[in-house]
């Protein structure tokens, strides 16, 4: 009976020891690249934007037919003649290359991001946590919101790098006057009062048509300001204009790009069109609501050349400076703690239920 117990008690002992060897610690490191660690929450939060990313790719390249589908098997799919799960892992570690590469660049540079960059940063992460949704796709697969807002500020690196390399001053400066050339030809400003129909009755849509319809009529013949038409539609009776410092000259003006700029608008087109000054009303598509306009002259204002240079540059040189990082960040080496990362599952990935 003794020797018994003392077999059951060695065999407690063991299964102890193999539990507590088992165990994953807090803060445990998954990969190290070139000097940078990452946890494997942060490796986690990775292999969920490489599966994200992989779901598209394989998106993209279905039949009209499969695409129509309300479930795509994407486990069944290869992707640059790799199984989907194989591609996600390897596309994970090449995205913490890419961190590192940037991360490295900025520290030989001694490049820091600043107290507004961090807070910027911080506040879209918590921000596409609580709003988007990213808390129900990240947190069920063991990402923490801390975990998210460091992987966050660690992509904001790159275009800190970017800045430095492209910006005034860089050793790869983009000439001012290429910048400008780019700024007035892509992008434009007007003062835009936009209507969509959802539930209103046709009586309602009627009276919507009429109001702007006088609108415009009113703004042609000046017997209104677009200020004056903003302030009564949207019933803003103490409404100022007020020019803050350091802003645009018209609050009320919107950027408007070409496709490709992320200042698309449906009607860029029939905007640019337009003479400075010039009114029209747009009638949305099946009666669909309706756009005002009143365009305005987006070279009378310094404000948008000093402020949107930086998306200027990188709409100019982007593509060329992120496939020269990513040719650097495939010389890197990662070394991968593979107890810390085999605990994590492509397929075991869980998506939201909506």
């Amino acid at each position: 009976m003794n020797i018994f117990k003392k077999i059951v008690a060695a065999a407690l002992v063991c299964l102890m020891a193999l539990t507590v060897i088992g165990c994953h610690p807090k803060d445990e490191i998954a990969v190290t690249i070139d000097g940078h660690e990452y946890t494997s929450g942060y490796y986690m939060c990775a292999l969920i934007n490489a599966y994200m990313e992989g779901q598209q790719e394989v998106y993209n390249n279905l039949s009209e037919e499969e695409a129509s589908s309300t479930e795509i098997d994407f486990f069944s799919k290869k992707i640059e003649e790799k199984s989907f799960s194989d591609w996600v892992k390897d596309r994970a570690i090449e995205t913490l290359k890419e961190t590192s590469i940037y991360k490295s660049l900025c520290r030989d540079n001694k490049l820091e991001l600043t107290d507004e960059d961090r807070a910027n940063t911080e506040y879209y992460a918590s921000f596409y946590w609580s709003s988007y949704g990213y808390s129900e796709l990240f947190e069920p697969n063991g990402v923490s919101q801390d975990t998210y807002t460091v992987y966050m500020l660690d992509g904001s690196y790159a275009g800190l790098y970017f800045e430095h390399l492209y910006g005034k001053g860089g050793e790869k400066e983009i000439a001012a006057a290429d910048v400008e050339t780019k700024l007035y030809s892509d992008f434009l400003i007007a003062n835009l009062l936009e209507v969509t129909f959802s539930e209103e009755t046709d009586t309602e849509k009627t009276a919507i048509k009429n109001k702007f319809v006088e609108y415009e009529k009113n703004l042609k013949n000046r017997k209104m300001t677009f200020e004056e038409v903003y302030v009564d539609y949207n019933k803003e009776e103490n409404h100022k204009h007020e020019e803050t410092e350091g802003g645009p000259k018209d609050p009320h003006a919107t950027v408007i790009g070409k496709e490709g700029t992320g200042y698309e608008h449906e009607y860029y087109k029939e905007i640019k069109e337009l003479k400075t000054g010039e009114v029209k009303l747009i009638e949305k598509a099946e009666n669909a609501g309706y756009c005002l306009v009143v365009k305005q002259d987006i070279t009378a204002d310094g404000y948008y050349l000093e402020n949107m240079d930086m998306t200027v540059r990188q709409l100019l040189k982007y593509e060329e400076y992120s496939k020269d990082m990513e040719k650097q960040a495939e010389k890197l080496e990662a070394e991968i703690n593979k107890y810390a990362v085999n605990q994590f599952k492509v397929k075991n990935i869980k998506e939201p239920q909506y």
